[in-house]
């Protein structure tokens, strides 16, 4: 599997794993984390990464949640165990305008009333 830097621009979109909030579930060891970080970080979501898409009106999508900053435990502890603050997604790329998580969200719950309406019937 190749990577790529935050500055190096893809010829086509390489595959993605999973967000390490996915990717390693509450209660794995610190040395599970550390691989998957290992693994992943070069995929994090950065300034960069966006800048480097040359399309200013680039979008930012997330299913949520995610680890975007220090503010939840789970941040906190990536920072002290590996020094970052955001795992899948730095928090100048999540608060900003590229980003549309929310609007994201809503739409996703507004879908899945939808499917249990019809599934469930009147």
């Amino acid at each position: 599997m190749s990577t790529r830097m935050d500055n190096e621009a893809p010829d086509a979109a390489p595959p993605v794993p999973q967000a390490p909030d996915e990717a390693a579930p509450a209660g794995e060891s610190d040395e599970q984390w550390g691989a998957r970080i290992d693994l992943l970080l070069p995929y994090r979501v950065t300034e960069k990464v966006l800048h480097v898409s040359g399309k200013p009106d680039t979008k930012f999508l997330h299913c949520l949640p995610a680890v975007h900053d220090r503010s939840t435990q789970l941040g906190e502890r990536l920072h002290e165990l590996y020094g970052i603050s955001g795992a899948e997604v730095t928090d100048d790329v999540f608060e900003s305008p590229h980003s549309i998580v929310f609007d994201q969200a809503e739409k996703r719950l507004h879908t899945i009333k939808a499917v249990l309406v019809t599934a469930l019937g009147d």
